[in-house]
């Protein structure tokens, strides 16, 4: 990688997705093609050497790790395996079901300005009844279940 000292404060990207400050008389290790725009097309940089020094090789010497005995790890059946994940799975549902809202998981199948054409009003009115009855409805394009229709459908005959 090059190592450039900058003559003049330029934008640059040295990872082509993060745009940075090169700041003036600053040294920085860049990829050769910033290196290449920044001093040759650009004329705001110089450059200090062509690529780092080799580090320096240094004996290691290497040893074996110490090796333990560990016990060996109890089998179980299993039958032992799936009652415990049953009870696991079990505590956690339990825990989890007082913490999040209820989620409608039925697929959204209707939007409310066909609902609105349907029923000959305007989306203003079945986005007024909806929320009325608790469904949350922000739009004329949003989405609504077969069941969120009925009850629309049914406060709307009233």
């Amino acid at each position: 990688m090059p190592r450039i000292k900058m003559k003049k404060s330029t934008p640059g990207s040295n990872d082509g997705i993060t745009t940075m400050l090169f700041e003036k008389d600053q040294e920085y290790d860049v990829h050769h093609e910033l290196a290449l725009a920044f001093i040759t097309h650009m004329g705001v940089a110089t450059q200090v050497r062509t690529r780092q020094p080799e580090p320096e090789e240094t004996a290691v010497e290497m040893s074996a790790p110490e090796t333990k005995e560990h016990p060996e790890p109890a089998t179980l059946t299993e039958e032992e395996v799936e009652a415990e994940s049953n009870e696991s799975f079990e505590e956690s549902d339990s825990e989890n079901e007082a913490d999040e809202p209820e989620v409608d998981l039925e697929p959204k199948s209707t939007r409310v300005y066909a609902l609105a054409k349907e029923l000959g009003c305007g989306w203003e009115v079945v986005i007024e009844i909806a929320n009325k009855l608790g469904i949350e409805v922000k739009a004329a394009a949003s989405g609504l279940t077969d069941s969120q229709v009925e009850k629309i459908k049914a406060d709307f005959e009233k």
